[in-house]
């Protein structure tokens, strides 16, 4: 069986598909004077080995029967072919162009007015999603990708959003360290002395030391986590972070009396 439909305008009849028509909402146009109708409203099903191709007798029918009434031996009653003389019935090998009178269009027109509307807002959706993956995962560029640092504390400065520096402890390591008892008849006083090197290929925070103190059986007398203040207390403010694959200087003075330290160990910590 097939379905056919006529345009009420020009009296065209096509040959159209279920799916097409439902998924349209049975909105069709004509492909021969592009007037817009509604397919389900002159819908008829004819049987494929009596298809006739003059609209004249589907409109006809349509007229006298309604669509919902009109069916194939109706179209072909008293004489089949005979009703539609200057057509001749298709051969079983022919094509659907050599008997259905034009390809049906399906809002091509309206879909060419949407495809701008459409590709605008796509591109909107696309540039709202970059920028909330850049928001979460800001910090992990400036690791992945060093050199967007600089753009990514625009965009913070634009959003209202902090920019720290990556902590990733593993790649920073202590080069060197001291701690002595200052001279100069300043027994009580204890200057510690160290060199923290970063590893990585991206700008790194400032670390937190924990500093322990013992005494000569290695036994634990005091500890402290000495923070940035306390180890950059004359360049704090100007230093907020160590280059990649450079090194920083600290020195921190502690009152040390009554401790009677004779060793240390320093840690470097993220808190």
């Amino acid at each position: 069986m097939a379905l056919v439909t006529l345009c009420p305008t020009c009296g065209t009849t096509f040959r159209v598909h279920a799916e097409q028509l439902q998924a349209h909402g049975g909105r069709v146009c004509c492909g021969q004077c592009r007037s817009f109708f509604n397919g389900f409203s002159t819908l008829i099903t004819v049987d494929e080995s009596e298809m006739i191709c003059s609209s004249r007798t589907v409109g006809e029918l349509l007229e006298k029967h309604g669509p919902e009434t009109v069916s194939a031996h109706d179209m072909f009653a008293d004489g089949g072919y005979d009703d539609c003389p200057e057509s001749s019935p298709p051969s079983p090998s022919s094509s659907p162009s050599d008997w259905i009178d034009e390809e049906i269009s399906f809002d091509q027109e309206e879909r060419q007015e949407l495809s701008p509307m459409w590709s605008l807002a796509s591109l909107f959706m696309l540039i709202l999603l970059v920028g909330q993956l850049t928001y979460v995962f800001r910090m992990e560029l400036t690791e992945t990708i060093p050199n967007t640092r600089p753009y990514l504390e625009k965009y913070c400065a634009i959003f209202s959003c902090t920019l720290p520096f990556p902590q990733q402890i593993d790649l920073l390591s202590i080069e060197a360290s001291d701690l002595q008892v200052n001279p100069k008849n300043q027994t009580e006083v204890i200057t510690l002395t160290a060199t923290i090197r970063n590893h990585a290929t991206f700008s790194q925070a400032l670390p937190q030391l924990e500093l322990s103190l013992t005494d000569t059986h290695n036994k634990l007398l005091s500890s402290r986590i000495l923070t940035v203040e306390d180890y950059l207390q004359d360049e704090i403010g100007t230093v907020e972070f160590i280059p990649p694959h450079q090194e920083i200087d600290i020195k921190v003075h502690f009152d040390g009396s009554n401790l009677n330290a004779t060793g240390y160990h320093l840690l470097l910590k993220y808190l």
